[in-house]
């Protein structure tokens, strides 16, 4: 298959050459099923999660050994008349933790929180969330005063204060990283968070963890959509970020575990990409198009690609209906002022006709 997607983007690539509907269908049964697992239904419409992969805890798209292997430390020793190389790894919580965790405050991104604060209930199921904090930074303290202790107990002059430091640097690094993170201002955003069970939850209370001192990864959520922001909401935003052009919009979060099982047939994701302006022959080459361009990242692009002409259509059919309003509008403010212009003539021949009659009365008398 591998050979004949190869084959189909030479195709299309070619000036002038279309595929044939044998090709769009094989194609389309290859492809359907992995697009269609990246939407869920969500209120009236779907959505996606641009980056999901289900072989990533993650969207940062690593697994915890992989980060010890790229952090790594190697040097030779000697130990007596042998000479070998000892291997230093940062600890696999460490790794764990980042690879784990959640990105960025972002649309499509997905991963674990440690926990948030409740600012409002909106329901069995949905809160509003904020202040999100991606480890436990009371549990990373005593962590490293408890590696602290164990370095400065072995009495050598290589363990100085300053290479205890240095040391602890390096083994924490990620965690460390973590914390940077979510006291930056990008994480400074408010999550509604759709799927959860608000049974016995209080608003100002931390969820889903209330411990800063436990080391467990929290749940695993994912990013879907923006809810645009009130008027009055972005006006204030502006004025307290200043320069800052980021999004201000409510982000919508639900159960990551949504997107490890297709949730979507295929006759929704027809009627999804109808919707977005696609047929099947259509996404068929928007997906062989990307890979050809580049195959790493194609997935979030095509993605990318299909949202923003949804709302391209959506923006379209505002402005016509915008253009609707306001031709009705002048429409009505011209039937009213021809209504007037009437209403004066007629009133006018009313006059002109009593004029008429009073000059009759004077000539008779």
């Amino acid at each position: 298959m591998g050979v004949y997607i190869f084959a189909a983007i030479c195709l299309i690539a070619a000036e002038g050459v279309d595929m044939s509907s044998a090709m769009v269908d094989d194609l389309w049964r290859v492809h359907w099923p992995r697009y269609a697992s990246l939407y869920i239904s969500l209120d009236d419409g779907y959505a996606p999660c641009a980056k999901f992969d289900r072989n990533f805890p993650s969207s940062r798209l690593t697994l915890a050994e992989n980060l010890r292997q790229t952090t790594k430390r190697s040097k030779r020793v000697t130990l007596g008349n042998f000479k070998q190389t000892k291997t230093a790894m940062i600890p696999i919580a460490d790794a764990s933790a980042y690879a784990n965790a959640l990105p960025e405050l972002q649309v499509g991104e997905y991963g674990y929180i440690h926990s948030s604060r409740i600012e409002k209930i909106l329901g069995p199921t949905a809160m509003i969330v904020k202040d999100v904090r991606l480890i436990g930074v009371k549990q990373l303290n005593k962590d490293k005063k408890k590696k602290r202790r164990r370095l400065q107990n072995r009495s050598t002059a290589r363990n100085s204060t300053r290479a205890v430091d240095t040391q602890i640097d390096w083994q924490f690094q990620k965690r460390d990283k973590l914390v940077d993170l979510q006291e930056s201002s990008d994480f400074n955003r408010r999550l509604k968070i759709v799927g959860f069970d608000t049974q016995g939850r209080t608003e100002d209370e931390r969820w889903p963890l209330t411990d800063e001192n436990n080391m467990e990864d929290g749940v695993q959520i994912a990013i879907v959509k923006e809810l645009p922001a009130s008027r009055r909401k972005r006006s204030s935003s502006r004025l307290s970020l200043g320069r800052s052009k980021k999004a201000t919009g409510l982000l919508v979060a639900v159960h990551a575990q949504r997107f490890r099982s297709r949730e979507l047939e295929e006759k929704q994701l027809i009627e999804l990409l109808e919707k977005r302006g696609f047929d099947k022959k259509g996404f068929v080459k928007l997906v062989l198009l990307q890979k050809k361009r580049k195959s790493k990242g194609s997935q979030a692009r095509i993605i990318a690609t299909l949202e923003q002409a949804l709302r391209d259509k959506q923006e379209k059919a505002r402005l016509l209906e915008k253009q609707l309003q306001e031709q009705k509008k002048k429409d009505e403010k011209a039937s009213r002022k021809k209504s007037r212009t009437r209403r004066r003539d007629r009133d006018k021949d009313k006059d002109e006709d009593e004029d008429e009659d009073e000059e009759s009365e004077d000539v008779e008398d």
